[in-house]
């Protein structure tokens, strides 16, 4: 009929966007995360509760702060207890706002640590355990709330900003203390030795294997900052300039070595061994430069195999927590529960760094796609290069020809 409107059908409520997905590998960030921070809070807690060793805590309250003796073993005794419950709900249900009290407590040991000043090396207490507070930092980026896994990029890479700065700042504090010959890790390498080897050590050579192992994880610290995955995108000049510098640092590492008495008498020893093999005189200089330029070279190449890098330091974190149990036996194996970050930070790194070069990697493709120019003969093809695009017809545009009939088709008849 005529004058009436058309009938308009009732629009369809339109349904909200559904939540991105959770990267998988961010998953199994978080569970790494929570089964360390967990075991750390098992470490923290064991000594306290069986009135093992007391905690740094209690010996500043009572040594600096004149608190009685009674009142500092009962704040050890609730929060050995309480970390034993704080470990469970990590493990089981994670919430923020508890896994930030074990990075207080953690944060308050490491400075109690370093305002005891037990030994000549408690000023580095906080760089050292720095991975035990900054750990479960990390993982509250990667939590939503409550309980949740967090889908915003900008949390995931701060989390693993924030654990490749915590993992390369204890392994310079520990490349310090190894150096300096900390007298605890010149006893590691002795009771390695004879619980490996089932021999004795030298003390020379267990100082000379120390500083190695000093500027082994100095190299390894810089390496960790400068590695990234090599995605194709990524500005080479960076990569480049990566490598350059960690080659460096090992570079004068290894040159500097030579400066002290053990390992110059083990490079001259080197060089009478060559020189007598090859009939000719070698120089120890020239050697030590030789060894200088590959360090150089092998540093530069654990940044482009970045994966074997993070997996090596996940590895040597793992063995250097084990070292105090080869060192005092299974009665210290809190010492070894406590340092659980330390090995669990680089795989940790490992799997965000696995996921943002994919996350660049599949973003480069996408982009060379839509930027590929639109093949000829195609709908909406001009097939000509450089030409636009002619539109394709609507179907309602389109006028059927046939031999029987040339009429236009009948008009609809209004509603």
């Amino acid at each position: 009929m005529e004058g009436m409107h058309p009938r308009i059908a009732p629009s369809k409520p339109v349904a909200a966007p559904a939540p991105s997905p959770v990267p998988e590998a961010v998953i199994w960030t978080t569970w790494v995360l929570r089964i360390a921070i967990a075991l750390q809070c098992v470490g923290m807690a064991l000594p306290m509760v069986t009135h093992q060793t007391p905690s740094p805590l209690n010996e500043y309250l009572l040594n600096h702060q004149g608190v009685e003796d009674a009142t500092a073993g009962m704040i050890d005794q609730v929060t050995g207890f309480a970390m034993f419950g704080i470990a469970v709900v990590v493990l089981v249900f994670p919430i923020s706002p508890i896994v930030l009290l074990v990075a207080a407590w953690a944060g308050v040991t490491a400075w109690a640590t370093q305002m005891n000043e037990g030994d000549a090396f408690a000023f580095v207490a906080v760089p050292a355990q720095a991975v035990r507070f900054i750990a479960p930092l990390a993982l509250v980026l990667l939590l939503a709330w409550p309980g949740h896994y967090a889908r915003a990029a900008w949390r995931q890479h701060g989390a693993m900003w924030l654990l490749r700065l915590a993992a390369a700042v204890v392994f310079i504090a520990h490349g310090y203390e190894a150096f300096a010959l900390n007298p605890r890790f010149i006893d590691y390498i002795l009771h390695s030795g004879q619980f490996f080897f089932a021999t004795t050590f030298p003390q020379q050579t267990a100082e000379w294997l120390l500083r190695l192992i000093g500027v082994q994880d100095v190299i390894l610290a810089v390496a960790l900052i400068g590695a990234w995955p090599n995605v194709k995108h990524r500005r080479s000049s960076w990569r480049i300039g990566h490598r350059v510098i960690v080659g460096l640092v090992a570079a004068i590492s290894v040159y500097q070595l030579e400066r002290f008495r053990e390992p110059r008498l083990f490079v001259d020893w080197i060089a009478g061994e060559l020189s007598h093999w090859l009939a000719m005189p070698v120089a120890g200089d020239a050697l030590v430069l030789l060894l200088a330029v590959a360090a150089g070279l092998v540093a530069m190449s654990c940044v482009v195999h970045w994966r074997g890098l993070i997996i090596y330091m996940a590895c040597w974190g793992l063995i250097t927590a084990a070292a105090r149990v080869i060192d005092g036996g299974f009665v210290r194996i809190d010492e070894m529960l406590i340092r659980a970050c330390n090995a669990a930070a680089p795989l940790a790194v490992l799997l965000l760094v696995q996921h943002f070069s994919q996350t660049e990697s599949a973003a480069a493709t996408n982009g060379a796609k839509k930027k590929r120019p639109t093949a000829p003969g195609t709908p909406g093809a001009s097939g000509i290069s450089g030409l636009p695009s002619r539109p394709a017809p609507r179907p309602s545009q389109v006028t059927i020809h046939s031999e029987e009939s040339t009429q236009p088709a009948a008009p609809r008849r209004p509603i």
